[in-house]
């Protein structure tokens, strides 16, 4: 640009605070918006460096005054003024946010800036734009401990509802033990522990509204089957990493715990090699998950029907699916084989 009384003209209708330094870094002219920012109407701006202009409360750590001090290279605004007027740089425009210590006011203040190079007269310079930021910078920071707390609250409640349940299996366990062979309550306590190793997963992550699979079915599967210590399963799992949100994974968790404590007391009995197979994928259109749930045992029997059996294990198991809007499939020969086919719902 020829004329710096043109571009004066231009910066003083801008609607932000905008101010030129020469090739020295000095302060060749300014709008009245960034004077009115930093107090300076009153004041010789002309010749001034960046932090005089801004007033910047570290200028004083060296007598050499702004971009002297031992704080200077943490200065956002100094580095960009510098990198775009420095001759062995490529720098023709660099932007980012700014914190700013100053001597007007008693907090720091935040700015999102634009240095961008020029030349008047042959004369290289740059001219900073600057944005007050401070208001929306403290509004995300009040969102940010809002969020904090809310996840340190969901951790907390976690794990509190992990204790209960496990009180609540405890007293399942002491139930059985007084009321003896005569009632099975192995299968509640197993839902109950089920539910438990959820809560006790989301305890340990910050991941609250959802669970990688990948991580959990194994695991899931070694407590159910170290429940039954008299029976050595041999368990063969192939799990995508797929994430789902927590109420979903508690009804797949379940229906795991329900064929797997069925192929336990009614297909394994008599298998010298007993085996329990997971797969779980997603289809080549990302529109379903495939859960495959097969054991090498005794078949279920030709005449059970999941949705009239009477095994309350059963009829959850088919509810459970339905809950999901999925829809399940089972094969009998050789072995049983369940197969569930659940829509994967855009999170």
């Amino acid at each position: 640009m020829d004329s710096a009384e043109e571009l004066y003209a231009i910066i003083q209708a801008a609607p932000i605070g905008m101010i030129v330094f020469d090739e020295n870094e000095k302060v060749l002219f300014s709008n009245s918006y960034a004077e009115e920012l930093f107090e300076n109407e009153t004041v010789e701006v002309k010749g001034m460096r960046c932090g005089d202009f801004i007033r910047c409360e570290y200028r004083y750590l060296n007598r050499k005054g702004c971009g002297a001090s031992e704080r200077c290279p943490e200065c956002a605004l100094d580095q960009a003024i510098k990198a775009v007027l420095s001759e062995k740089s490529d720098e023709t425009y660099v932007e980012g946010e700014a914190r700013v210590v100053t001597d007007i006011s008693s907090q720091s203040e935040y700015y999102s800036f634009k240095v961008n190079s020029l030349h008047i007269r042959s004369r290289k310079c740059v001219i900073l734009s600057l944005y007050n930021i401070t208001v929306q910078k403290q509004a995300e920071s009040t969102l940010k401990v809002a969020s904090e707390e809310k996840t340190r609250l969901m951790i907390e409640m976690n794990h509190r509802i992990k204790n209960n349940l496990s009180l609540v299996s405890s007293l399942i366990a002491l139930k059985q033990e007084e009321v003896g062979s005569n009632v099975d309550l192995s299968d509640i306590r197993n839902q109950v522990r089920t539910i438990m190793l959820i809560h006790e997963k989301l305890y340990h992550t910050t991941e609250l509204q959802s669970i990688h699979l990948v991580s959990y079915i194994e695991g899931l599967l070694e407590d159910i089957f170290s429940f039954y210590q008299d029976t050595n399963v041999k368990m063969e799992t192939s799990v995508e990493d797929i994430s789902l949100p927590t109420k979903a994974v508690v009804s797949v968790a379940l229906i795991l715990n329900e064929l797997a404590t069925n192929a336990i007391k009614h297909a394994f009995p008599g298998e010298s090699d007993p085996r329990f197979s997971v797969a779980l994928y997603r289809t080549g259109d990302q529109n379903e998950i495939i859960i495959k749930i097969s054991n090498n045992g005794k078949k279920i029997p030709d005449g059970i029907d999941f949705t009239t059996a009477h095994s309350l294990g059963l009829r959850l198991i088919f509810s459970l699916v339905r809950q999901l809007d999925g829809t399940l499939y089972v094969e009998r020969e050789p072995h049983t084989k369940v197969t569930i086919h659940l829509p994967l719902k855009p999170s």
